[in-house]
């Protein structure tokens, strides 16, 4: 079990890339999570990334990917905007 109270949206973002990966459901539970955006104080190159990473998060099949989601933020609410993956508020 993985517990986060905070996180980065980019390292969200990658952590639900690497989870489309797998051959099963995967549930997540992401209850009191406080998500920084990235977009705030970054240079350039990060906005890049971010920017690369959104690309990726889209043009996977996320549909293996259940997420609970408790007190979500609009920052958690806009990495999930357009994806494939379920969500479930709690």
């Amino acid at each position: 079990m993985l517990l986060i109270d905070e996180c980065s949206s980019e390292w969200l973002c990658s952590l639900l890339i690497k989870l489309s990966e797998f051959d099963h459901t995967v549930h997540c539970v992401l209850s009191d999570i406080v998500v920084q955006s990235d977009g705030v104080d970054c240079d350039a190159h990060s906005n890049i990334r971010a920017s690369d990473l959104r690309s990726k998060l889209l043009s996977r099949d996320m549909s293996n990917i259940l997420i609970l989601v408790g007190n979500g933020s609009k920052v958690l609410c806009e990495i999930f905007r357009d994806t494939s993956i379920r969500v479930v508020h709690i």
